[in-house]
């Protein structure tokens, strides 16, 4: 677990991105557009279970827009109700469970996964101490 001294720093980092940058956002609204595109070909995978990683996910309103568009192009494509695991990594404590908050109200809890065929990476590169050798850099580049 982070120390308290870094989980403020972190949250401090967050907020100010938030405050300062509409990237947020516009992440959030291009993933809502491509999902809807995207998921008529990864929805005729033979798996019922769709899973996903968030890294860096906040409190989880950005990652619950796109599970939306998710479960929507889903629904729409398949005429069933999906199930969807998503595990999500972010180090403040009082973020993880704001998240849980906002989905204990969803139909099934959220589960552990053995295979992801999605990543949500929206908010975490403020953060990064050094971008130049992280694994993100690396992520996004590839």
């Amino acid at each position: 677990m982070i120390s308290t001294k870094g989980q403020d720093r972190y949250l401090a980092a967050l907020e100010l991105s938030w405050k300062t940058s509409s990237s947020r956002e516009t992440l959030a609204n291009f993933a809502e557009d491509v999902t809807a595109h995207t998921m008529s070909h990864i929805s005729s995978l033979a798996s019922p279970v769709f899973r996903v990683l968030g890294v860096g996910s906040g409190n989880g309103k950005t990652d619950l827009r796109i599970l939306n568009s998710i479960t929507t192009a889903m629904v729409s494509s398949q005429m069933k109700k999906p199930v969807i695991h998503t595990t999500i990594i972010e180090p403040s404590s009082d973020l993880i469970q704001e998240f849980k908050s906002s989905v204990t109200p969803l139909p099934q809890p959220l589960a552990v996964y053995s295979f992801i065929h999605g990543f949500i990476c929206l908010s975490s590169v403020h953060y990064c101490e050094d971008i130049h050798n992280s694994s993100v850099l690396q992520c996004s580049t590839t």
